[in-house]
């Protein structure tokens, strides 16, 4: 197509910072208008010095996603549409409720019910007091034993579904397969969290704990804006029998454990302007793709309305894929997952292009 790509870096995130360390005190400016905005003045001005007049399209996956849907929204002068991969666009005040049900369908009954065992009896360990909570810290590789129920409940409740999300479903159920105890299963369970990641526990509330005030880490910038602006908290299934963990979490665990930590930041400050393109995406906005994946637990909060296909508001699933599965190079077999999505994508990116 002859086209130039573009990447554009969040403020506060890689080299775009306010100050040579970021710390809790200076993240008020951390919000998604003024990164939406900042990608306005970056094209303003490409499209300037470099004198390029075509269209431009935003395409992002997860919550780059949401800002590639956005930013047509916001500027549909300036982008002429927008390709979306397991983009989130509701904000959840009560928290991402939804997260570990879809995890759950992908993991089927029962292996879900193996890990519950295995929560169960991790948790269980709290009934032996010093000792218990000592086997937990050594077994998770915790930093320090700064930790409640509440804290590993809201462990399973986010990185369990993660591993769902992330494709990694072969793993886990081959930790947890055959008939073991439940501390088998548990062995299995922690070996599964940290083959996802070491640090499985660094979006928790714990996890933020742990962090640097003076200079915190991205995985805590990102719960801070999390915490001021989408409430994707993840939070036990409303079903309790159908959650993780067998303590529930909810969101106000999250705002009691993240508001000292974040300087005691208004929760949800910036949630209003998310709502409001939203309202703009279900009757004004054109011309933006959605891809989801049916095992994905963020197509929960994604576009999955076809009532807008008048207007090239246009989702489109594919069934047992995952987190932006399709967004990566194209495919060739007609029996790939993404084959037809990634079809669907050029057939209509095509029209797009060589409409007036």
């Amino acid at each position: 197509m002859g086209a130039y790509v573009v990447g554009i870096e969040h403020r506060y995130y890689g080299t775009s910072l306010p100050e040579a360390q970021v710390s809790i005190k200076n993240l008020h400016q951390l919000h998604t208008e003024a990164a939406i905005e900042d990608a306005a003045v970056v094209q303003r001005k490409l499209m300037a010095d470099k004198e390029l007049t075509g269209k431009w399209y935003t395409l992002g996956g997860s919550y780059g996603g949401t800002l590639a849907a956005d930013y047509r929204i916001a500027h549909p002068e300036l982008a002429a549409g927008a390709l979306a991969y397991s983009a989130p666009m509701h904000v959840t005040p009560q928290g991402f409720d939804t997260y570990e049900g879809v995890a759950s369908a992908a993991y089927g009954e029962a292996l879900t019910q193996k890990i519950r065992t295995a929560t169960t009896y991790i948790l269980g360990k709290f009934d032996l007091g010093d000792e218990g909570k000592k086997w937990i810290k050594d077994n998770f590789g915790l930093p320090n034993s700064n930790f409640d129920q509440l804290d590993v409940a809201s462990m399973f409740v986010t990185v369990i579904p993660e591993i769902s999300q992330a494709g990694q479903n072969a793993f886990i159920a081959a930790q947890l397969s055959g008939n073991k105890t439940p501390e088998q299963l548990a062995q299995g369970l922690i070996a599964s969290l940290k083959n996802f990641d070491s640090s499985f526990w660094a979006e928790t509330p714990y996890g933020v704990a742990q962090d640097n005030p003076a200079n915190i880490s991205d995985t805590s910038r990102w719960v801070y804006q999390t915490y001021t602006q989408y409430g994707w908290h993840y939070v036990s299934d409303p079903d309790l029998s159908k959650s993780f963990s067998p303590i529930r979490i909810d969101i106000n665990f999250y705002k009691t454990r993240l508001a000292p930590l974040f300087a005691n930041e208004q929760f949800m400050e910036y949630a209003p302007y998310q709502d409001k393109l939203f309202q703009t995406l279900k009757t004004e906005s054109s011309k933006i793709m959605f891809f989801n994946s049916s095992f994905d637990p963020w197509m929960s909060l994604s576009w999955l309305d076809s009532s807008r296909e008048t207007s090239d508001i246009l989702p489109f699933m594919t069934l047992k894929a995952h987190h932006c599965q399709g967004m990566g190079p194209m495919v060739s077999s007609p029996s790939a997952l993404e084959y037809q999505g990634q079809r669907f994508l050029l057939q209509k990116l095509k029209g797009w292009i060589t409409q007036n």
